[in-house]
């Protein structure tokens, strides 16, 4: 199947075996996507009644079909299994850098069994593939062990980290890229607690991919990508990352206020939105693979009870969960309040809910 690699890797982390499959070639016709293809993984291989935090429990990562090629916004994976939140089917999304390193490495996604004996990383280096002894990282937080794997294997490798909420089992644990790109939803940090496996890396030297009609997708390359960068939303995205929707949707009265008992806070928009995000803390603005949009934040709180040295800052969800849901102008406490999520590996929408 052209535009994809038509494999997979499989493993079981109870025995330790690992087995690259080629998938079916329909399966990329019928089940697009890495939500579609994960899904349909999830019924072919999936034990509907094996409780999520079980050796039974099915953990899937699949890559969408544009996983790395040049085309903005294109380069994700998702994950998909049994929630251990809700005990249904769920699957959760991210951009970031995994998706295109592991089609650089040659596979299209890792499904994953079973319960590793000791604290594990799975490694990846092209058709190299070996589980490796995660004790020294076990307990620490996403942004040290992130540090640390880069400094230990080489900071071309991409990685997919857990941290000590995941290993202790909190229901809403989430999956972090490179320490700032989040599978948030759903809990899959917490089943891959479950199975013993602090982290996911890899790195791929197979940088170019055969297409169908390689000059077909060069055209449409070229004209989406400038109209992706140039669009109204696009603009916005750049200029005050997801959280400058803020001032518009209290006006819609579409933010969650006071834990649902009002629908509009014009002073809070105004402290909490994406233009005084920029004023008081960005410090510059980062991106996903090959995406000219560049939403995300990078944010310093350089004095107060709330200051944090400069790292990843805070999406709108994160902002109006730690800040407007609970009635609370103070965007300071958002960004020191997610930070600390991403770095015990939690989800914030579900942490400023719960």
């Amino acid at each position: 199947m052209k535009g994809n690699t038509g494999k997979i890797i499989e493993v079981d982390l109870t025995h330790g075996n690992i087995e690259i499959t080629r998938l079916p070639e329909e399966y990329y016709t019928k089940y697009v996507g890495g939500s579609g293809l994960a899904a349909k993984l999830f019924w072919d291989r999936g034990d509907f009644d094996a409780d999520p935090l079980s050796p039974g429990a099915t953990l899937i990562f699949m890559n969408g079909p544009f996983a790395g090629l040049r085309l903005s916004g294109a380069s994700r994976n998702s994950v998909a299994g049994r929630s251990p939140l809700t005990g249904g089917f769920a699957e959760s999304s991210c951009g970031g850098y995994f998706a295109p390193e592991l089609r650089y490495a040659g596979f299209d996604g890792i499904v994953i069994t079973g319960r590793s004996r000791i604290p594990s990383l799975l490694l990846i280096r092209d058709d190299h593939i070996e589980l490796v002894d995660a004790h020294s990282y076990w307990g620490s937080g996403v942004e040290e062990t992130d540090r640390a794997l880069k400094e230990q294997y080489g900071k071309k490798f991409r990685t997919l980290v857990i941290g000590p909420a995941g290993e202790n089992r909190v229901r809403f644990a989430n999956i972090l890229n490179e320490a700032h790109h989040a599978f948030g939803r759903a809990g899959f940090g917490t089943i891959m607690g479950a199975k013993n496996l602090k982290a996911i890396i890899v790195n791929g030297s197979k940088r170019t991919m055969e297409m169908a009609d390689c000059t077909r997708f060069e055209e449409l390359r070229a004209e989406l990508n400038p109209r992706i960068r140039e669009g109204l939303i696009s603009e916005v995205l750049h200029d005050f990352g997801t959280a400058g929707s803020l001032e518009g949707h209290v006006y819609d009265g579409d933010v969650p206020i006071k834990n649902w008992t009002s629908n509009y806070w014009e002073e809070m928009a105004e402290a909490l939105t994406g233009s005084t995000l920029e004023e008081k803390y960005l410090t510059k603005r980062a991106t996903c693979a090959f995406c000219s949009i560049a939403c995300k934040r990078i944010v310093s709180v350089k004095e107060g009870a709330f200051a944090i040295p400069e790292g990843p800052g805070p999406e709108y969800e994160t902002i109006v969960s730690f800040g407007s849901l609970l009635g609370s102008m103070d965007l300071a406490a958002t960004c020191k309040a997610g930070r600390i999520c991403n770095d015990l590996g939690i989800d914030t929408i579900s942490a400023g809910a719960t």
